[in-house]
Parts: C-alpha cells; structure tokens; sequence
C-alpha cells in the first residue's frame, strides 16, 4: 500500500511538472509573437512597441550601403512617429527615392540630405548672363554720328575703279552715278549724317570687336623702347584667343591702328609680312616701357566714337567658332561698350537661303526689329522687278541664283561674297528704311 501511494505522488508529481513547462513554453511563445506581430485589428494600443536590436542592426547595414559621393556631407535627421498600432514603414531617401523599408511599430523616419562642401565651386557657372537688346527704344532726338563696322563688306570691297559700273541708275527720273559708292557712304549721303565707315577686309568677327572696344586686346611680354620700335609677336583677345587685325591701309584700318595706344604709349600698329610679325612704332620719344602683363591695345574709335548710332555686319570670315551664341556675344558686348541704344545689325549677303537660314535666325532671335536680312532684302528686290525700276542690267544666271534665294550676279562682282556698287547702294538704301522705321532718321 505504502509502495503504491509513492507512486501515485510520484507520477502526480511528474504530471504538475510536465503542466509546468508547457504553461512557460506557452508564455514564452505568446511573449514573443507579441513582440514581434502587430495585427491589424488592435487600432487601439495605446504605446508603439520599440525596434528590437536585430531590426537595428538591419537598419544600420541599409545605412552604410547607400553610396554617397565623395564631395558631398551626409546630415542624417531621425524623426520618431506613432503610429497607433498600424502597419508602418521605416524608410531611407536620397531626394525621393526610397532605398530600403522595415515593418515596425514605431516608424522612426530617416532623411538622408545632400550637403555640398562649402569649398565645391559651381558645376559650369555662366560667365555673363545676356541683356536683351531686341527691344526697340524711342530715339531720342539727339543729332547723333553713325558708325558702321565690320569687315569687307562693310568697307566696300567690290566697289573698287577696278569694278566699274558701266551703266547709271534712274532715281526718281534722275540719271546717277553709283560708281564707288559703299553702304556707308550711301547711308551718309541719304542722311546727312557723319558716317564713319570701320570695315577691314578680312577681318573676323573677334578682331572687329576688339577694334571696337567691346572686347579687349592684350600684348604681353614685351619692352618698349625710349624711341623708335618693338615686334610683337601675338595679340591675344580677353576670351583667350588670337586676334589678327589686317594692317591693309583701309580708312578703317588706319582710323584704328596710326595712333593707337599701349600702355599710355601712342604709336602706330603695322605689320611685316616678310617677318610674320606685328610692329609697334611710338610716335614721340619717352621712357622705356617694360610690360610684364597683360596691357590692353586701344585703338582710338574704341573711345571717340562711343555713344554713335551702330551699324555692325560680321561673322562672314569666322571668329566665333562656329557658335551662333558666341557670335551673338560679340555682338552683344559691342552694344554694351557703346553706351547707345541705336543700331541696327545686317546680315550677309553671299550664298543660298538654305546656307544662311540658320545664321540669319538666330540674329533675327537676337535682336529682332533691330536686324535686317540683307540677302533676302536683295532677293526680294530684284523678285519684285526692282533691277527694271533703276535701269540695272540683268545676268545670265540670275534666275537660278534667285530660284535658291541668293543674291544675282547684276548686283555682285564675280567672287560669290562681294556686291558691286549698285549692290551697295540698294544695301545704303535698305539700311536707311530700316533706321527710318526705327525712328533714328528720316523724321
């Protein structure tokens, strides 16, 4: 009997103790699926449970794997949201792109924000921001000169004794003689004004900006002497690169370069051809002169023929590395140096509308009202029997070059570029309409 009840206590004993370990097993897994579960139907807890350490450590990795780059500070804020018991997510973002997310009861949000280093310099800053001068300024009533620059075709290549025109024009039932006559001159003639006529033969459109003022030309390296002379072997514009005025012995030319000044020194600006070489010849003797750094060339139209009336014609022999935009910048920081709000830019008269179309938009862009498309002036004049109008003699192909929208060998020299001069005078015309509608003459 003894023997028996020990058994009975013993087993009720192994019993009491198997109901033990499955109660604390049972604890232990309902402990945890509460730690690590959040069901949808319990809106109401009051407090989030807290991110467990191998969440954590999760989280950490996420961080570190985001690439950064090697110039930029990372500032990291980490905001704490409740979230009532609904389902949350953490997330790491680069601007709006989210790089990793954790189901949590607490939803710590984590914003990863670029800093640049103070020290980083802008990507590609612009070096100048361009004022708008395609806006039309009443005139102001001021008797004012005008200034035409530009190259050839401004001087009046083309219009020279050795191109004679055989044949006058009929103006308004009078007989006249365009022999010699350029676009500046017609313009002074219809004017009245004084017309200084700057182009040079050859020159880009970099060189006559500098010629102008509106860019700056440097010597550097170089010693000039009490008296007498010094070769210089470049000059260099401000944007870095060479400028190649053409010492030809133009009025424009010379108006430029016999008293120019470098360093304070006048003298006169010419050119051994034999040599390659510029020469700078001071006019009176002085102290010798030792330039170490860049000193600028100035010419004087650079400074007497500020505030004048504007008439620019440039790019026909490049300068602008076949940017339009850089050719608008030149002409633009010629404006600017002119101090005067008066002008008007032509464009070229050599080839077809297809080949110019592109130039001849984006001046017309530019500078709108102010712009004059010389070649499509001209075609349009002899389309409209204006060659009859003024008794000039047709050519054979002109009616080819005009079916592609290029200016007629009756008003051209036989080298495609050049007018003659009853080109020249119809352009002195077209110029002197243009300045009438924008008010500079003629009222």
């Amino acid at each position: 009997m003894k023997k028996n009840k020990k058994r009975v206590f013993i087993i009720s004993g192994f019993i009491i103790l198997l109901c033990i370990i499955e109660y604390c097993v049972a604890s232990s897994f309902n402990s945890n699926a509460n730690t690590r579960m959040i069901s949808s139907d319990t809106q109401g807890a009051s407090t989030a449970d807290k991110i467990t350490q191998e969440e954590t450590q999760v989280l950490d990795a996420k961080v570190q794997n985001i690439q950064m780059e090697d110039t930029e500070e990372i500032n990291i804020e980490v905001a704490t949201e409740e979230t009532s018991g609904t389902e949350a997510g953490t997330t790491v973002k680069i601007g709006s792109e989210t790089k990793a997310s954790i189901k949590s009861t607490t939803a710590p949000s984590i914003t990863i924000t670029k800093v640049p280093v103070a020290t980083k310099a802008p990507a590609t800053p612009p070096s100048k921001v361009r004022t708008s001068f395609s806006e039309v300024v009443a005139y102001d009533g001021r008797l004012r000169s005008i200034t035409c620059w530009g190259d050839s075709l401004t001087q009046g290549t083309g219009s020279e004794s050795y191109y004679p025109i055989l044949t006058n024009i009929i103006v308004n039932g009078v007989s006249t003689n365009v022999n010699g006559e350029t676009m500046p001159s017609t313009l002074g003639e219809l004017t009245t004004y004084d017309v200084y006529n700057m182009g040079v033969y050859g020159e880009d459109s970099r060189t006559i900006a500098c010629r102008q003022g509106g860019l700056k030309m440097y010597v550097n390296d170089i010693t000039i002497p009490a008296s007498g002379s010094v070769w210089i072997s470049q000059i260099v514009c401000e944007d870095g690169n060479l400028v190649d005025p053409n010492i030809n012995g133009s009025i424009g030319e010379e108006a430029c370069f016999n008293a120019c000044s470098i360093g304070g020194i006048i003298g006169t600006l010419s050119y051994d051809w034999n040599a390659g070489l510029f020469i700078f010849t001071r006019t009176q003797a002085g102290t010798e002169l030792v330039l170490s750094f860049d000193t600028q060339i100035i010419t004087p139209p650079s400074i007497d023929r500020i505030g004048d009336i504007l008439i620019i014609q440039m790019g026909n022999n490049g300068g602008y590395d076949n940017d339009y935009d850089v050719l608008i910048s030149q002409y633009d920081a010629m404006l600017e140096y002119s101090q005067c709000k008066y002008y008007i830019i032509v464009g070229d008269t050599d080839y077809s509308a297809d080949y110019r179309s592109d130039w001849e938009n984006a001046l017309k862009q530019a500078y709108g009202d102010h712009f004059i498309n010389m070649r499509q002036y001209l075609v349009d004049f002899v389309n409209n029997g204006g060659l009859n109008d003024l008794g000039i003699p047709k050519e054979p192909d002109d009616y080819n070059q005009l079916e592609i929208g290029e200016v007629p060998y009756s008003l051209k020299v036989d080298d495609e570029s050049h007018l003659n001069s009853y080109g020249y005078w119809i352009e002195g015309n077209a110029i002197y309409e243009k300045g009438c509608e924008l008010g500079y003459w003629g009222y």
